[in-house]
């Protein structure tokens, strides 16, 4: 089963050496976002970096890379998220238009209200909210994957 607005890839490199250090320098230099490296045992984590910045973006994503060395040539994972918070807080949303949309739907079939329209605008809502948060996340993870890629060529 898929995971919620998860994004995964995965990149071929041929030269292993300071993978960590060379993932930090290819988004520093390739793309516009500052990110923080933090080397794990598997790889690194990537955490956006928020300072100087008056309204924060909220929806830029978490990575992290994981390096297999099992086949030649070396491989990372790259996984892309929305933070928890984040992620919480869309879920509630797409709830609560759910659940408004029951309410509009009871409503209609009690009442007999003859306009469909009302029927629409909370799946409107819906569609729109999930459509946004999937069709960001994958804009976002696209450009940092391509980043990382110009970098370690």
């Amino acid at each position: 089963m898929k995971k919620l607005f998860l994004q995964v890839t995965d990149i071929p490199v041929s030269n292993a050496e300071n993978l960590t250090e060379r993932i930090d320098k290819a988004l520093r230099t390739h793309y516009n976002r500052p990110y923080t490296c933090q080397k794990t045992a598997e790889g690194c984590f990537l955490k956006p970096v928020f300072r100087n910045v008056l309204c924060r973006n909220s929806f830029v994503l978490e990575y992290s890379v994981v390096v297999s060395q099992k086949d030649n040539p070396t491989t990372l994972q790259i996984q892309g998220k929305l933070p928890r918070f984040v992620l919480f807080f869309i879920i509630f949303w797409l709830a609560a238009v759910a659940f408004l949309e029951m309410v509009v739907l009871a409503t209609a079939v009690t009442s007999g209200l003859d306009t469909p329209i009302l029927f629409f605008v909370p799946v409107a809502m819906f569609v729109f909210g999930y459509l946004f948060c999937e069709l960001g996340t994958k804009f976002a993870f696209r450009n940092v994957v391509k980043a990382i890629q110009t970098g370690l060529q």
